[in-house]
């Protein structure tokens, strides 16, 4: 997902996307159908933020029982981008990106894949919320 942006579009605003994130190539891969992405923006001269909140509908195959189900995750992700002029040197963190001064497409998707992948339960099942009480707190 590309997003643009204006470099000299100051101060603070917000949009939403619907974003496609290709399938993950996990064991008992999920796949998405619904990745909505709330960006909240805010520019000064050389510093942009951005505080993502994406929102996911996916759909995968019960880890006990393998019946298919949905299941929703809420990752959160703050991006901070400093416009230089050398954009290709390394911040040393992964948070923190370069970019170019009048730089307007900065592409997200890695970023976003790597919130999501993080997100994902270990194992995912549609048992009964006592079930997996017990399943939280006894580690069965």
């Amino acid at each position: 997902m590309k997003v643009k942006i204006v470099p000299t579009a100051l101060g603070e605003w917000k949009e939403t996307y619907q974003v496609s994130i290709p399938e993950l190539e996990l064991p008992n891969d999920p796949h998405f159908k619904v990745v909505t992405a709330e960006i909240v923006y805010n520019q000064t001269d050389r510093r942009l933020l951005m505080d993502i909140q994406l929102s996911v509908k996916a759909s995968t195959e019960c880890y006990h029982c393998g019946e298919p189900m949905t299941f929703l995750i809420f990752p959160y992700l703050h991006l901070e981008f400093y416009r230089v002029e050398n954009p290709n040197r390394d911040s040393g963190d992964d948070d923190i990106k370069f970019i170019g001064l009048l730089q307007t497409d900065i592409d997200l998707s890695q970023d976003l894949r790597d919130a999501i992948v993080l997100s994902l339960p270990m194992r995912i099942t549609c048992c009964d919320e006592d079930r997996m009480e017990h399943i939280l707190f006894s580690g069965d």
